[in-house]
């Protein structure tokens, strides 16, 4: 499903001498499969990511998706391809927008849209059915507007809204970081059980090792430009 192939990355760092990142950089995932992303701060994590989405594009080398060459593919190009949720939940929704209107955009996520036409019954009950498993009644809540949700709701919102999506890669990097411990552990159970049950080909960064123990997948250790698979 993913491909690194001989992948190098050259940062630029605001006009001081240029840091590489990753070097010959070579592994590859097997579709529909979930992955445990750690690494000290600097490691490369994100950059990783960034590659993976095309927000970065390398320096030298290929990346393939599906056996597709992307390497050269801009972000929003990719888009179809790749759901991502982070850190704040705050990013991965739209504050002024409505939940249905929100989950409308993920559902057409990479293609011309408008929410007009998206917003339909069938549409509002497949958002309703999609948000149920949560137990956070916001199936209930289709025309509130999610600037309105905690920061655990939009967490979860944006979670279900990157498995509505079709994409076929799901990218969390430390989704749980911004919450609660309680909250926290919620959101995480529900982003594993649900990007297994929806079959994504998924990465999650974390630090947490109480992650890896109670959900034993295997791991990808990024440190010192390298990669290497647990």
């Amino acid at each position: 499903m993913i491909k690194f192939k001989n992948i190098s990355l050259i940062l630029e760092n605001m006009g001081r001498e240029s840091l590489p990142l990753f070097t010959n950089l070579n592994f590859s995932l097997p579709a529909e499969g979930f992955t445990w992303v750690i690494g000290g701060n600097g490691s490369g994590k994100s950059s990783l990511f960034n590659l993976i989405s095309g927000h970065l594009l390398p320096t030298s080398g290929k990346i393939l998706i599906q056996d597709q060459d992307v390497t050269q593919i801009p972000q929003h190009a990719r888009a179809a391809m790749i759901s991502k949720v982070v850190q704040d939940p705050k990013v991965g929704t739209v504050a002024e927008l409505t939940i249905a209107e929100n989950m409308a955009l993920a559902l057409t996520r990479g293609q011309l849209r408008g929410l007009g036409s998206a917003l339909t019954t069938e549409r509002r009950s497949r958002f309703q059915e999609a948000l149920k498993p949560l137990n956070m009644g916001l199936e209930d809540r289709l025309d509130h507007v999610a600037g309105a949700l905690s920061g655990g709701q939009r967490q979860a919102l944006s979670l279900v809204m990157a498995l509505l999506s079709p994409s076929q890669i799901l990218l969390m990097d430390e989704i749980t970081a911004a919450l609660d411990e309680a909250t926290g552990e919620k959101v995480l159970e529900l982003a594993y059980t649900l990007s297994r049950k929806h079959k994504k080909t998924t990465l999650m960064i974390t630090h947490e090792k109480d992650h890896l123990t109670r959900y034993p997948e295997p791991i990808m250790y990024i440190g010192n430009g390298t990669v290497e698979m647990k």
